[in-house]
């Protein structure tokens, strides 16, 4: 089963998730970055509201990867002013990933859990959304054993 890992991660969480998918299912690991530089954690709330409000579009730095190489494709990113970042959103959507199996993993300081889902539904058209993880400061989960209770 061909595995492909797309992430972006400010603070290290998202990134230690990422590298322990790739561990468990050897996946091609895809890290995003944003053509421009967000700055620390508030001030890359401050401009991502303004982004939203202004409905900016902003796009990242890599090549989008070829999604139907893949039969599985994990999605992890940390919650920026509710929801998926702007930037991380224009790339996934940019993949085309269309009926494929998605498994979204996300970090965040509060909340978002129910609006990014629905970005991750958005960006994935006609794709099996499944076994989600949220983790946040108030609701803390634990990503290893998330990791290995996945079955593919």
């Amino acid at each position: 089963m061909n595995c492909a890992i797309i992430y972006y991660s400010q603070s290290g969480k998202t990134k230690k998730i990422a590298e322990m998918l790739k561990k468990k299912y050897g996946a091609d690991m895809y890290f995003v970055t944003p053509n421009k530089e967000y700055g620390g954690y508030i001030s890359s709330v401050v401009k991502v509201g303004a982004e939203k409000i202004k409905k900016e579009k902003v796009e990242s730095k890599i090549i989008p990867v070829k999604a139907e190489k893949y039969d599985v494709i994990f999605i992890g990113f940390p919650v920026w002013y509710g929801s998926m970042p702007p930037f991380f959103r224009e790339y996934v959507l940019s993949c085309k990933i269309i009926g494929k199996t998605v498994i979204p993993f996300v970090t965040a300081s509060a909340g978002g859990k129910a609006s990014s889902l629905k970005a991750v539904k958005q960006s994935c058209p006609n794709c099996e959304i499944r076994d989600y993880f949220f983790s946040s400061s108030i609701n803390k989960e634990d990503p290893e054993k998330w990791v290995e209770a996945l079955i593919l």
